[in-house]
């Protein structure tokens, strides 16, 4: 009777519930307030593309086309922003992880 909808509902209620469990188990061990304030740069991040995504939809017709145009640029606005604030910001976690790689690529 539900269908599709009854189906993504079910799924994600059976996740959500999931999660929870998980969550009140492993409460002692995680960091939730710093996972929070690591993940936040990123939630910025996504919310200035959502943003980006609003304004270019204003401007178009709505089609595939422009959705696949969307896409595409707002991908390319949070891995260039993304990148930029790992690099800038997070050296410490990047630095190693490139040095590795143009280990790997001169043996």
């Amino acid at each position: 009777h539900f269908g599709a909808v009854g189906a993504v509902f079910g799924t994600l209620s059976a996740e959500y519930g999931v999660m929870l469990i998980q969550c009140i188990y492993a409460r002692k061990d995680l960091k939730y307030w710093q996972y929070f304030l690591d993940s936040f740069p990123f939630l910025l991040i996504g919310g200035a593309m959502a943003v980006l995504g609003r304004f270019i939809l204003a401007r178009m017709k709505s089609s595939v086309p422009s959705v696949i145009i969307i896409i595409a640029v707002c991908g390319v606005f949070y891995m260039v922003l993304s990148g930029a604030y790992l690099l800038f910001v997070k050296k410490d976690l990047v630095l190693p992880l490139l040095k590795a790689k143009k280990k790997k690529k001169n043996s």
